[in-house]
């Protein structure tokens, strides 16, 4: 079940977090990226660790609503050179909270949690790049080497071991879509 008391102080959280970061990292999307780097190595970290789920889903659904409020207000206020990339986003946190609230219900949840784990795992070469992209601009042999390293990276988690999931999950995937 969902648990608001849970979502307000989390939200908080996520919100002295973005603070915090951009006191040292003024420039929105570099900020952004690391925030959002954060909750991946957090969820990481938790799924590994942590036995108890349930607090682990409510901490990523405070930070998908809190980043989906940013991303509205950037599209609204026109504070955004690149539209149709947040518009994207929107959706993209749209379906992760859906999903994220029916981990909350679902008698599959583990399978969906390892998903979302894998997915997490996988961005983690996205963060990187992103970040030498934008703090290392001139660095282009590095950012060459940290874009080949994301590319076998995301490609064997998205790909494969996704991939090997779902294959072997079928039955409950194709319950919970359609």
């Amino acid at each position: 079940m969902l648990r608001i008391e849970y979502l307000i102080p989390i939200f908080a959280l996520w919100h002295a977090i973005t603070t915090e970061v951009r006191k040292y990292k003024p420039d929105h999307g570099v900020a952004n990226n690391m925030v959002s780097a954060i909750h991946c190595f957090g969820y990481i970290i938790s799924y590994q660790m942590v036995q108890d789920r349930n607090y682990i889903i409510h901490v990523s659904i405070g930070y998908y609503i809190y980043d989906l409020l940013y991303l509205l207000y950037a599209l609204y206020a026109k504070k955004t050179s690149q539209p149709n990339q947040y518009i994207i986003y929107v959706f993209h946190h749209f379906i992760g909270l859906y999903m994220l609230h029916n981990t909350l219900t679902d008698v599959n949840i583990e399978i969906f949690l390892y998903i979302y784990y894998l997915a997490e795992l996988s961005n983690i070469t996205l963060y990187a790049s992103y970040h030498i992209r934008k703090e290392y601009p001139e660095r282009r042999d590095v950012l060459r080497i940290s874009e080949f390293i994301q590319l076998l990276w995301y490609s064997y988690i998205r790909l494969f071991r996704s991939s090997i999931i779902l294959y072997l999950n079928e039955f409950p995937f194709f319950e919970y879509f359609f």
